[in-house]
């Protein structure tokens, strides 16, 4: 015969599956996931209005027409399409219908080639500490071998 669970510990036991889930949630980015469709909503709702209280809230987005920002362009919605970000590329897209072309671009050799040492040069500076950082633009600054000892920050 099997022994009724007390109304205390079913109680601990939800509060613990609640807890459990929301580090899940958390983990597996489901408030940037409710978030980034919400702005794609509001961005949809602004730039598709037509009434004279959304004017002020319309995007007035210019984008130079260089090959620099058009590289950066590709690069930036290739690394939001790797990570699934489909929302946040819609919502460029809403604010920005101009570039919708770049956002339609896939991957290539290239680009991962360059995501690659991006994210290497990222996580080699990850290493320094900040006064490490400090230390260094100093002697590079004044062109020493040795910084003095205390720099005040």
């Amino acid at each position: 015969m099997k022994k009724a669970k007390s109304p205390k510990n079913k109680e601990n036991n939800e509060s613990r599956l609640d807890v459990q889930t929301s580090k899940a949630l958390e983990m597996c980015g489901a408030s940037n996931y409710l978030q980034s469709k919400y702005y794609r909503k509001v961005s949809k709702v602004a730039t598709l209005a037509n009434s004279r209280i959304m004017y002020f809230v319309q995007p007035r987005v210019q984008i130079p027409q260089e090959e620099r920002w058009r590289q950066s362009l590709i690069f930036l919605f290739r690394f939001l399409r790797r990570y699934k970000m489909e929302n946040t590329i819609k919502t460029i897209v809403y604010e920005c219908p101009k570039i919708s072309n770049a956002s339609k671009i896939r991957d290539s050799p290239e680009f991962e080639y360059t995501y690659e040492e991006l994210m290497g040069i990222s996580d080699f500076l990850k290493e320094f500490r900040f006064r490490t950082k400090v230390e260094t633009t100093y002697r590079s600054i004044v062109n020493v071998k040795q910084p003095p000892n205390k720099i005040k920050l």
